[in-house]
């Protein structure tokens, strides 16, 4: 009997892990901490009910052992119906509670901003666009059917060739809840994990700065996605954003330069927070950059304009086109 009851606990447990990753892309399954040692709890319980139990308890108690197995599993069932009641009844009903909660670790996290040129390359690269060699791109795409079921993605550049050498993916899962302004808490941790893998396995090509699909300080709490990232990857980061965020304080256009190209995003007290870049001829509408975390506004330009062939700078826009591509192939197929 147990050599065919633990035989097929093993085949069946190893096909619903392999069809699940194949069938989502899944590198690995999105499985917590508390429920690892849950499951790892099996093997010393089978252990003492089928070596120790008899021994311990003799012929009189052959029921416990069997009784505390089923303890055991309906405590596993238990904490799955309050997982599924919490993600289908309450945690919207928490949003409140959210927001005040990751207003104050945005705030904790934005005193660490750095608005300012911190490497040596980008001294000189708005004047000669030299000493850049590498580029990242990350940007993260969504189901078209359940925005919970998404796609990041991570691509490295060479420059100036702006050719892929490398591409990280992952197919994640975002339980958080959706905050306007507080878009960084259901996107940033798993971006920033990709930042993380990529340094840790191929130092070699990690990108000097890394052009991000969202707001820097262009933002109403003048820390959005490209910052919040750049923060905690400790990073020089860019925000691109294809749509302008909407800010009450914000005057949408102001020529700062000479340039048409070029035009500054401004408040009402004349804090500049980014500009509308054509960084091609042939654009039609701007992007929007500004300033993610240690770098200026000026170099940010400089660098989104020597990446652009088409109106969204290259790393973005490839990381875009894969991400999709991916979710397509993962999610929505």
């Amino acid at each position: 009997e147990a050599p065919i009851k633990y035989g097929t606990t093993i085949l069946y447990s190893a096909f619903a892990v392999y069809g699940l990753r194949f069938r989502f892309g899944l590198e690995s399954l999105h499985i917590s901490k508390l429920e690892t040692i849950y499951m790892l709890g099996f093997i010393p319980l089978e252990v003492y009910k089928e070596l120790i139990a008899d021994y311990v308890l003799g012929q009189r108690f052959q029921f416990l052992s069997l009784m505390i197995t089923s303890i055991y599993c309906a405590v596993g069932i238990f904490y799955v119906w309050l997982k599924f009641c919490w993600i289908a009844f309450i945690k919207e009903e928490l949003i409140p509670v959210y927001k005040w909660l990751w207003r104050r670790e945005q705030n904790r996290l934005k005193s660490k901003l750095i608005a300012d040129n911190s490497e040596p390359w980008q001294k000189e690269f708005g004047k000669k666009g030299e000493g850049l060699r590498y580029i990242g791109g990350l940007d993260i795409s969504t189901s078209l059917y359940d925005n919970g079921c998404a796609c990041a993605c991570f691509v490295i550049l060479s420059y100036p060739e702006l050719e892929i050498v490398h591409q990280e993916t992952a197919a994640v899962v975002i339980d958080r809840p959706y905050i306007a302004g507080y878009l960084a808490f259901r996107e940033a941790e798993s971006l920033a994990a990709l930042i993380a893998r990529v340094r840790r396995t191929h130092p070699d090509i990690f990108p000097q700065i890394i052009l991000i699909d969202g707001n820097g300080i262009l933002h109403p709490q003048r820390f959005g996605l490209a910052s919040h990232i750049g923060v905690l990857a400790d990073v020089p980061t860019i925000g691109v954003a294809k749509n302008l965020h909407h800010m009450d304080d914000l005057v949408k256009y102001d020529d700062r330069s000479a340039k048409a190209n070029r035009r500054a995003l401004i408040t009402d007290d004349g804090t500049v927070l980014g500009e509308a870049v054509c960084a091609t001829s042939d654009a039609k509408n701007p992007v929007f950059v500004s300033i993610g975390h240690r770098i200026t506004l000026d170099t940010a330009v400089a660098v989104v304009s020597r990446c652009s062939k088409y109106r969204v700078p290259e790393p973005t826009r490839l990381a875009d086109q894969i991400s999709r591509q991916l979710v397509r192939q993962w999610w929505d197929n």
